[in-house]
C-alpha cells in the first residue's frame, strides 16, 4: 500500500524505481501470496500491485489477475504439504506447556511466604523478601508470555488456512481436518489453563 501511495505521489516526469517493483513483485508471492485483512476481506499483493501500480516496462513484472490467483492457488497447495507437520509441532508445543503450567501456575503456598491464619489475620512470613516475590511473579508472567505465544502461532496457522482456501476457491484436504481441530484444541486447552490458573497467574 504504501508502494502505491509512492506511486501516485511520484511527479509524471520522474520515472519509477524499476528495481523496487521487480523486488517487490518477486518477494511477496514468497512471503505472502495472499494477505487476510479482517474477517473476509482480503487481497493479492500482485494484483493489488497491477491495479493500482502496473509497471509494463518491468520486464516479467505484469500479469492478469487470473494468473496471478493461479499462482497464489499453486503456492497454497505446496504450503499444504507441510500443514500437518507445522500442526503437530505447535500441538506437542502445547502440550509441554500445559504440562508446566499446571505445575508452575499452581495455587500452592510456599512456606515462609505471608499467609492468613484461622482468624484471618495476616501472618509474616520469615522468607518472603520482595526479590522472592518479583521472581515468583517473573516465572509466572514466562509461561503466560510463552502460552500466549503458542496460542498465537496456533491461531495464525489455523486461519490461514482457512482463509487462503476459502478466497481462492481451494478445497480442504479431508486429511488436514484432524489437524486443524488439534489446532482448535490447542487454543481451547490453553485459555482453558489461563482461566483455571487466572488467580494465581496474576497474583503469583
Amino acid at each position: 500500500a504504501m508502494y502505491v501511495l509512492y506511486r501516485h505521489l511520484l511527479p509524471p516526469n520522474v520515472i519509477p524505481d524499476a528495481k523496487l517493483h521487480a523486488k517487490l513483485w518477486s518477494v511477496f508471492p514468497a512471503m505472502c501470496p495472499i494477505i487476510n485483512l479482517f474477517g473476509p476481506l482480503h487481497f493479492l499483493p500482485r494484483e493489488f500491485m497491477m491495479l493500482h501500480a502496473p509497471y509494463e516496462a518491468v520486464r516479467g513484472c505484469s500479469a492478469d489477475s487470473s494468473e496471478i490467483r493461479e499462482a497464489a492457488a499453486a503456492l497454497v497447495l505446496k504450503w499444504d504439504g507441510s500443514f500437518k507437520a507445522r500442526a503437530d509441532k505447535l500441538r506437542l508445543g502445547a502440550l509441554g506447556w500445559l504440562a508446566m503450567a499446571d505445575s508452575e501456575l499452581s495455587p500452592t503456598i510456599v512456606e515462609g511466604y505471608p499467609r492468613f491464619d484461622d482468624n484471618d489475620e495476616i501472618v509474616d512470613g520469615d522468607n518472603f523478601t520482595l526479590a522472592s516475590s518479583l521472581a515468583d511473579v517473573e516465572t509466572a508472567l514466562s509461561y503466560i508470555l510463552h502460552g500466549v505465544k503458542i496460542a498465537r502461532s496456533a491461531s495464525i496457522l489455523l486461519r490461514g488456512q482457512l482463509s487462503t482456501h476459502k478466497a481462492l476457491g481451494l478445497k480442504h484436504d479431508s486429511g488436514h481436518i484432524a489437524s486443524m481441530l488439534s489446532l482448535i484444541e490447542v487454543l481451547k486447552s490453553i485459555e482453558k489453563m489461563l482461566r483455571v490458573r487466572r488467580r494465581s497467574a496474576v497474583l503469583a
